[in-house]
């Protein structure tokens, strides 16, 4: 088995080796003495020690793995009746998202998402031009912020920034809201930290419940707009004009060659409001979702590996119960009937497994525009026939167990 590209390992006598040119650099940026700080099982903390410093360090007063989407709701809820003050942390992948909290309210927020950037909020609404925008990027040095070099050079007012940096913090907000897994750390707010570039007042009740709506519509977004690496296709040209105004900027940009994920980086909106406007084009059948042409093999090969695994399962089960020539037997007969040899080929294997490189020989000479929804459709009925012929062959208590890890893995087998 391959070795994690990051990976740290503490060895019996105490010495600690690093894997991955990535982690070192992420580790030698933080290089300094620590100490060791008592922690449950499997977990490792460490505190930096200082050298003569008179800064109070920041204290850690809640961390965490964030494993659900109400995960980052639940912890700011609880922050906000207990009233506390810090700075809250989300982690997710390479993107951090901060949040000043004081006391039941949001006083800052920060990103290193490029669209919930000040700039690119400011680009959303129309407020200045991209090419504005470059000019005062270049301004930029030091502590110079970008609102204030905006103003000064005349492209907006004091409102115009102000109403864009309370919409960037509530935009933060909601986007760290939506977070389904990563991390979190609540900690106190460093004494010499850079002060924001301006505070707000946001009371996190108001802001909670809105949150909790937008979990609600994003879970049923979800189920049309399962991924954002999905490309939006126009399915009727030459009719955006007819289209909401507001969906219009998706509408244009979908061409079959963006994925959402970059529709949205382009337009500089969050990851909410470009897949709610996907979803209602997709809903009014203005558009429809394909997976992208280069990540198509990768995806049916990853489908294939589930399926046979799925499937070396049920044989190894039956086989114990002597079924282990019938049941291959059963199944290619029945895809052979059934017509399902047009998504995964003639070819079976002895545990009733699948040759990916005949699956995808047998997908590009079909005539469909969505071939991995047809593959994804033909394994799961081969699992559930291979299911039923199994029933006969094993004891009602096998069956039933057995049964239930395949539904468990069917519901895993997935676009």
């Amino acid at each position: 088995m391959d070795e994690p590209k990051q990976l740290i390992q503490i060895k019996a006598d105490g010495t600690v080796a690093v894997s991955g040119q990535q982690l070192k650099k992420r580790l030698g940026a933080r290089a300094g003495r620590y100490t060791l700080i008592d922690g449950p099982a499997g977990l490792l903390v460490l505190r930096r020690k200082g050298r003569g410093t008179k800064i109070t360090p920041t204290r850690v007063l809640m961390a965490g793995e964030i494993t659900s989407r109400s995960t980052v709701m639940e912890i700011i809820s609880m922050i906000s009746q207990a009233a506390w003050c810090g700075e809250l942390t989300i982690y997710s992948g390479e993107v951090r998202r901060r949040l000043l909290i004081d006391q039941g309210a949001l006083r800052s927020a920060t990103s290193t998402v490029p669209g919930e950037r000040l700039g690119q909020i400011l680009l959303s609404q129309k407020a200045i031009t991209r090419k504005q925008l470059s000019e005062c990027l270049k301004l930029q040095s030091g502590r110079r912020r970008l609102g204030e070099i905006l103003m000064e050079e005349g492209f907006i007012d004091r409102e115009t920034l102000f109403d864009s940096l309370y919409r960037q913090v509530e935009t933060i907000f909601t986007a760290a809201l939506l977070v389904g897994e990563g991390s979190f750390i609540l900690t106190t707010v460093a004494e010499d930290a850079i002060p924001p570039a301006m505070k707000v007042h946001l009371p996190l009740t108001k802001l909670l419940m809105e949150g909790v709506q937008r979990i609600d519509e994003m879970a049923v977004y979800r189920k049309h707009v399962p991924r954002s690496s999905l490309c939006p296709v126009p399915l009727r040209r030459g009719s955006e004009e007819q289209l909401d105004e507001a969906l219009q900027p998706v509408a244009g940009l979908a061409d079959g060659q963006r994925n959402i994920k970059q529709i949205s980086a382009e337009l500089g909106w969050g990851e909410f409001k470009t897949i709610k406007a996907v979803y209602q084009l997709v809903q009014s059948g203005y558009l429809e979702l394909r997976t992208p042409r280069r990540n198509q093999v990768e995806t049916a090969r990853r489908l294939v590996s589930e399926f046979n695994r799925t499937m070396r399962g049920i044989y190894a089960v039956v086989a114990k119960h002597g079924g282990n020539k019938e049941m291959p037997e059963n199944l290619k007969a029945w895809i052979g009937s059934s017509g399902l040899s047009r998504y995964v080929g003639e070819h079976l294997g002895k545990q009733c497994t699948l040759d990916a490189e005949e699956v995808l020989r047998a997908l590009a000479e079909l005539e469909t525009t969505k071939p991995l929804p047809a593959l994804l459709k033909a394994l799961r009925d081969m699992a559930s026939f291979a299911m039923v012929s199994a029933t006969p062959y094993l004891p009602r208590e096998v069956e039933e167990m057995l049964s239930r890890v395949v539904d468990k893995r069917l519901d895993n087998l997935r676009l």
